[in-house]
């Protein structure tokens, strides 16, 4: 390998799952050369107040976080970790970083919502060459989402707000079925968190409108193996698009499945995710609705490819 060229490894400890992405520097070009994501939640069980990450979770997360450790220094690669909302808000936050650089010897740095947004845009305006002058980018994650006002390339407003697919989940779901018990009461919390930001919506025009994160990765598929029933990669979902109506059909198939086993059998969706999908659904509904937006453009990049950007930079 040359001087010219170095490996770099982006860990984003997520509050669903943990991801790797690995990516080979060489003379101003970037290829990427592995990526994995294994899930791991560290609130489950999460209640309204404060709370501390449990042992047996931070054992888990170190002995994950040991595993990517493994696969980066086959590559020789540099690693930045970041960690999100889960970790940010445990008030053993500070222990569970401590227990990771002991054990793996890895520095985990918590950003802020504000941070993880600039992350997010990093990413999008990596995999995204021709951007609209003004645009509106949201990452929703399993503990928060992020969202983001463009206006030329720079910045306009963003918002960090305790909407996620996890933390909805837990609070509007005690049965563990995968299903929600009040879509109501869900929708009007989701509406009245997101209130500020659709005033400054409404006043600020977005032309057009990217989602980024796993439900968004999770509706898309959905959309074109369960609904289109066309079977496609990954891969190919990049910029794709989709409406409120595409979306609806969605909610219904996840509706109609009854517990878990029947939400696992769900084209389209990934198993790990069953359990938190409806949730995640009926937020994008919200977005949709409150934010009027059209349609959503799947980003198919994550917070990762932005880790790695910052890092280049």
């Amino acid at each position: 390998m040359s001087p010219q060229t170095k490996h770099i490894a982006a860990l984003d400890l997520g509050s669903n799952s943990f991801h790797i992405l690995i990516v080979k520097v060489e003379s101003d070009k970037m290829n990427f050369v592995y990526r994995e994501k294994r899930q791991m939640r560290l609130f489950d069980e999460r209640g309204e107040q404060d709370y501390s990450i449990s042992q047996k979770k931070i054992s888990e997360a170190v002995d994950l976080i040991k595993y990517f450790k493994g696969v980066a220094d086959k590559y020789s690669a540099e690693i930045f970790a970041v960690a999100t909302s889960a970790i940010r808000e445990a008030e053993n936050r500070t222990e569970f970083i401590q227990e990771v650089s002991k054990q793996t010897g890895i520095g985990v740095q918590i950003v802020s919502g504000e941070e993880e947004a600039e992350l997010a845009l990093l990413s999008l305006q990596y995999s995204i060459k021709l951007l609209p002058s003004r645009y509106l980018l949201f990452d929703l994650g399993g503990g928060s989402t992020e969202f983001i006002f463009v206006e030329n390339c720079k910045i306009v407003k963003k918002f960090s707000l305790p909407i996620g697919a996890v933390r909805y989940t837990n609070k509007f779901s005690s049965h563990h079925d995968g299903n929600v018990d009040s879509a109501e009461g869900l929708t009007a919390l989701a509406r009245e968190e997101v209130s500020l930001v659709k005033e400054f919506a409404s006043s600020f025009q977005f032309e057009k409108c990217y989602g980024m994160g796993g439900t968004v990765s999770a509706i898309s598929m959905m959309i074109e193996k369960g609904v289109f029933k066309r079977d496609v990669k990954y891969e190919q979902l990049w910029n794709y698009n989709f409406s409120i109506n595409e979306l609806q059909k969605v909610i219904s198939i996840a509706e109609a499945a009854k517990d878990i086993s029947e939400k696992k059998k769900i084209a389209g969706l990934e198993e790990t995710r069953a359990d938190i999908i409806l949730a995640g659904l009926l937020i994008v509904k919200t977005f949709f609705e409150e934010l009027q937006i059209d349609s959503i453009t799947f980003a198919w990049t994550g917070l990762r490819e932005g880790i790695i950007m910052k890092a280049i930079k």
